[in-house]
């Protein structure tokens, strides 16, 4: 069975192009604008791997992340953004 992903972006493009690439891969592929709307998903069916904006409305990436690690560790999350620091990497 292949691998379900959630794509987390607040920009529509963003997440419509990852999904594009990652579904052409073979994969189930599941999009998500913000991150208290990912949570919401990843509860009633969770995915292996989430990739998340860090910065958006409602609930920064690094929440989700928190969030997600404490409901189901197993759980692979990945974060990307525009708006990259060394600060924020570490």
């Amino acid at each position: 069975m292949a691998e379900r992903i959630l794509i987390v972006d607040d920009e529509k493009i963003i997440r419509e192009s990852l999904a594009f690439v990652i579904k052409k891969e073979g994969y189930f592929v599941d999009e998500a604008g913000n991150g208290k709307e990912a949570l919401k998903k990843h509860e009633q069916h969770p995915y292996d791997i989430i990739i998340t904006d860090i910065e958006m409305p409602e609930m920064r990436g690094t929440e989700l992340l928190n969030e997600i690690v404490k409901k189901t560790p197993q759980t692979f999350v990945i974060i990307i953004t525009a708006f990259g620091s060394l600060e924020t990497a570490i």
